[in-house]
């Protein structure tokens, strides 16, 4: 357990470091704070080399003017909780764009599978079969391997923008399909299935939303 002397030592330090630092990340120079606390610059410049510490209401001003907490402003050292900040936040990233390089990666597989399937269709019974076919429904089929990553890593935009896309490609591959081997006078109302859908679709993201931010708000309380 430290000593009162090494805690009054260690506050001595990390307070003007911490002054200092925030200052220099605000853009700010001695005599911009000294202005908004309504201190002279020689003052602040007494409190960043530890020469003079500000009094507690100081202090306050200066943790709620910048948005740390007064405990981390007098105990953290935040040049460090800084750096752990960024590394966390880079690691976060590094780990979205590998799970959205594995979705593509898988939903490319679907593409290669349907060039296969359109090269064969072509060499072995050409002309009876349109091999267009494949193409335009790998793309449904890609979009269901998205979905599927997507819900499994919680992406919920994501998630809204598969399930829209995969309706309306899906039932855009029968469109197609149907005009090619049985054609059908207003075949175009097949369209009001996917655009009812969509609705619903819509009212589902939007509840998620309320939800999960309802969530946060009680986290916070």
């Amino acid at each position: 357990m430290e000593t009162n002397e090494k805690i009054q030592e260690k506050v001595l330090k990390t307070i003007p470091r911490n002054i200092a630092l925030l200052r220099k990340q605000s853009g700010m120079t001695q005599l911009e704070l000294a202005e908004k606390l309504n201190y002279s610059d020689k003052a602040i410049s007494k409190w960043e080399r530890g020469e003079a510490l500000p009094d507690i209401i100081v202090l306050t001003q200066i943790s709620e003017f910048f948005g740390v907490s007064l405990d981390d402003l007098v105990h953290l050292d935040l040049s460090i909780a800084n750096d752990a900040t960024i590394i966390t936040r880079e690691k976060k990233q590094r780990s979205i764009a590998n799970k959205c390089i594995i979705a593509l990666m898988s939903a490319g597989l679907v593409w290669l599978i349907a060039t296969v399937v359109f090269a064969l269709i072509e060499l072995i019974i050409p002309n009876q079969i349109p091999s267009f076919l494949a193409f335009i429904y790998a793309i449904p089929v890609s979009f269901i391997v998205l979905l599927v990553f997507s819900a499994i890593y919680r992406f919920q935009l994501i998630t809204f923008i598969c399930v829209s896309v995969l309706v309306w490609t899906l039932f855009t591959s029968v469109f197609v399909t149907m005009n090619v081997f049985m054609p059908i006078d207003n075949l175009w109302m097949l369209f009001v299935i996917p655009a009812a859908f969509q609705i619903l679709v819509i009212f589902w993201f939007l509840r998620k939303r309320v939800v999960h931010k309802k969530k946060e708000s009680n986290e916070i309380e």
